[in-house]
């Protein structure tokens, strides 16, 4: 075949791969009104969604000790990375032996688990071309199906957000519209189980700018509220408080009404996500902060830089517990904290954990979901025998055992 001016240098695989990837993204664009028209899916089964960070430099991949798949209903892997092509990719290859050898045993132990795999890295190239969308979405499903993975979670911090093109928020709702196609197009054609579509989202007045909330509720088939880091030390809010809030304070209710966990999940209903697709947020790790004053130690007391431990997990207020630090529980905010001399700790507890499972349940949605598995108290420090506490106290609310 003779191909017009230099295209004759062109593999005709070449030409092929670009139709087809093409294809997908015309198919999801074409599609757009029949989005619109959708009603969502409704799916009632209460959901345990456990993210498992991977560890971040070369390692063995045997079994890591601290991962148990009978805790949660989904435990999803993060991350993965996002090529040069605009490709999925792992991070570090060794993570690709990790999951062959651990999925495996994962599904042993627990058959009725749910694994998936998270996506972050650098997305605004995927997000820049319909080209590069379509080359994304296709990578997807060949780099699921070939590790056993159930489906695929979107971490990407956050679209048209923070100085990125407006364009993107749109552009985003056609990738997950790509998506969603391909997955069901791939189950119709080898008549397995469709791979599920979760992203992982925002709270309060950032996720107005970033989502188009009538399209997340169609195309994703849940929604992972990132219920935390509502507050953290910086020089625009020097104080202390809460990581994760359950609802505001008196004093929040004039000034920082969105800033807990309440008003952020009811929100995302609000404004079209159907009830039962949100899974609600909660840490294992804590914020930690230096006091300005020590003999100031209330919420809202003026700090002057973070703590000795930011981003600490569970085991760091239990330890500070076992050395007689202050501990206090907020009635307002329903959480607890710590102090001792110039330090202040955010953190949250089997009490507080369990209260907040309680209201999602009472409240009707989909699920608790918890950053991260690797944050507990994995090896039972605190107690000195019993692991995973605070999943424990989880998923005894959720399910009674």
């Amino acid at each position: 075949m003779t191909l017009p001016g230099n295209m004759n240098y062109l593999p005709l695989v070449v030409l092929w791969s670009l139709a087809v990837c093409a294809t997908a993204t015309i198919n999801a664009e074409s599609n757009l009104r029949l989005w619109d028209r959708m009603e969502p899916v409704k799916n009632n089964t209460t959901k345990f969604v456990c993210y498992y960070p991977l560890p971040p430099a070369s390692g063995n991949a045997s079994f890591p000790d601290n991962l148990d798949a009978t805790l949660c209903t989904h435990i999803i892997f993060i991350p993965t990375d996002i090529s040069d092509t605009c490709e999925v990719k792992a991070v570090y290859p060794y993570h690709l032996d990790l999951f062959a050898k651990v999925i495996p045993i994962l599904r042993k132990q627990n058959p009725a688990l749910t694994v998936m795999v998270s996506n972050g890295g650098g997305f605004d190239k995927v997000l820049g071309s319909q080209y590069n969308r379509s080359r994304f979405i296709n990578s997807t499903v060949p780099f699921l199906r070939k590790y056993d993975f159930d489906g695929f979670d979107l971490d990407w911090e956050f679209p048209g957000w923070n100085g990125r093109p407006v364009g993107q928020r749109h552009n985003f709702s056609l990738l997950t519209m790509g998506l969603r196609d391909l997955f069901e197009e791939e189950a119709r054609k080898t008549s397995r189980p469709r791979l599920l579509l979760s992203a992982a989202t925002s709270t309060a007045n950032v996720m107005m700018v970033i989502y188009e909330f009538h399209i997340l509720a169609k195309t994703l088939d849940y929604v992972n509220l990132m219920g935390y880091d509502f507050n953290t030390y910086n020089d625009l809010k020097p104080f202390v408080y809460f990581n994760c809030p359950l609802k505001p304070e008196t004093y929040d209710k004039e000034f920082f009404i969105t800033n807990n966990l309440e008003w952020a999940s009811n929100e995302w209903v609000r404004r079209g996500i159907p009830r039962e697709k949100m899974i609600i947020g909660m840490p294992t790790y804590v914020h930690t902060y230096t006091l300005l004053f020590e003999e100031f130690t209330a919420p809202g007391s003026p700090a002057k830089d973070r703590g000795q431990c930011d981003f600490c997990g569970y085991t760091y207020p239990c330890k500070m517990l076992q050395q007689n630090w202050t501990r206090k529980f907020d009635e307002g905010a329903r959480v607890p904290y710590l102090y001792h001399g110039d330090q202040w700790v955010s953190y949250d507890d089997e009490e507080s954990l369990a209260e907040k499972a309680q209201w999602v349940k009472d409240n009707g949605f989909g699920g608790v979901m918890v950053w991260n598995m690797r944050d507990d108290d994995t090896q039972g420090i605190c107690d000195g025998k019993t692991r995973f506490p605070l999943l424990k106290a989880i998923k005894k609310t959720l399910f009674g055992a």
